[in-house]
């Protein structure tokens, strides 16, 4: 389903909504997108924000029993952000699960091809690079990392093209603390860079993310934002399906984010597992529409990488 916001032209932000839960095991996170675009809150980014779109599974499973139904979302979601990509329009990803971003970066990293390399920052307390083989949950939001550097089931890892999508050179995590050894081996056998929240808290956010923005833009046309909720301190966002303790600040992280803003090369934003069944106060709702207004006002011009090769 496509509509149009108030005061919605071509030149503004397009809402994705991917509604499932197909690939986590706490329902909840279907509701995410819906909520969002229900919100009160949703004035405060009216002037943003173009179209908006939700796309529905077509089925129910969970587990490794859902790669079907996931593929077949996944493929729509791909197909949406690679058109928006080509035509350089701005886009927000609203889950749903963390499973979206196997659709969402396919697109965007096959959408960019002609161009140069995709680059990509992962926020999230997980690293999301399990396989089928190694998964001890059998959850597929655990799965799409490993998924769009080329390794995991094909229905995955072939979306749109059968080329990995992500090099890991252009590749880092932030926030870091929840993991099991067989993801950190293959990341750090692909040698991705991993920012613990243990460096981030020695170092300090700010340094941390002009660093990754700096693997991420170095010799690529572009780069993507990946922002799994449960990054944030559960203290902060309760509104997510698996937290983990001793998160990012909100404070911390929008000052930081600041130098991100309307940063030329950006190429989309996802924001995955909002759970509203856990939100407390519309806490972690709020956090969403500052993320989107941190890194998406006033509005931008792109621009191709000139350092991309």
């Amino acid at each position: 389903m496509e509509s149009q916001m108030p005061n919605s032209n071509t030149s503004k932000i397009t809402l994705l909504g991917y509604a499932t839960d197909l690939g986590g095991a706490c329902p909840g996170n279907e509701l995410g997108p819906q909520q969002i675009i229900d919100s009160p809150l949703m004035q405060s980014i009216d002037k943003l924000i173009g179209k908006y779109q939700y796309l529905y599974p077509e089925g129910k499973a969970h587990g490794l029993s859902a790669l079907p139904l996931l593929h077949e979302i996944n493929k729509r979601l791909a197909v949406a952000t690679e058109q928006l990509t080509r035509a350089k329009k701005d886009f927000v990803v609203l889950g749903g699960d963390h499973s979206s971003a196997i659709g969402t970066w396919s697109g965007v990293s096959t959408g960019l091809a002609k161009e140069g390399d995709l680059g990509l920052i992962w926020f999230d307390a997980h690293m999301d690079s399990h396989t089928p083989e190694t998964t001890p949950s059998g959850n597929i939001h655990g799965m799409p990392l490993a998924a769009l550097l080329g390794h995991g089931d094909t229905s995955l890892t072939h979306l749109l093209t059968p080329n990995p999508k992500l090099k890991p050179e252009h590749v880092c995590l932030i926030g870091i603390r929840s993991f099991e050894a067989a993801e950190k081996e293959l990341l750090d056998r692909l040698k991705v860079r991993i920012f613990t929240m243990q460096e981030i808290k020695e170092r300090g956010l700010e340094i941390v993310l002009s660093e990754a923005l700096s693997i991420a833009t170095s010799n690529t046309a572009g780069f993507g934002i990946s922002f799994d909720l449960d990054a944030i301190d559960p203290l902060e966002a309760p509104g997510v399906s698996t937290p983990a303790p001793d998160g990012l600040s909100t404070l911390s992280l929008y000052t930081a984010l600041k130098a991100w803003n309307n940063h030329p090369l950006l190429t989309g934003l996802e924001i995955a597992e909002f759970n509203p069944t856990f939100d407390i106060k519309a806490q972690t709702e709020t956090i969403i529409f500052e993320l989107i207004h941190s890194l998406y006002s006033p509005p931008r011009t792109k621009q191709i990488n000139p350092t991309a090769e």
